[in-house]
């Protein structure tokens, strides 16, 4: 390669200092999900990896969803008898995190 006239571009060490920083503050942030989420859970081959309680094929979303048209807490353990209380209230606590992310305005 030295011969042909062509030169080797060296990466901008702030550049890649900047996209090293971005995958940790990502692993960390999955991390935290992890631990702070137990019961919610991602599996591509689940419901294509959407936000799900326990492993199960109940997306949180549904369950958000069922409590903000008035569905108390029994009625959805009535209508999905393998969830539990927590697992309700963790799908509560999931979607308020959410619901916490920043949006920048033009």
């Amino acid at each position: 390669m030295a011969g042909d006239g062509r030169r080797r571009r060296r990466a901008d060490p702030r550049k890649r200092l900047c996209q090293w920083l971005d995958k940790a503050t990502k692993i960390q942030a999955v991390g935290d999900l992890k631990m702070r989420f137990e019961r919610i859970t991602f599996d591509p081959g689940i419901l294509g990896g959407r936000a799900c309680i326990r492993g199960m094929r109940i997306p949180v979303s549904v369950i958000v969803g069922q409590i903000a048209h008035g569905a108390t807490v029994d009625e959805i353990l009535a209508d999905y008898p393998d969830l539990e209380a927590e697992d309700i209230q963790q799908a509560l606590e999931y979607a308020a995190w959410l619901a916490q992310e920043q949006v920048h305005l033009g």
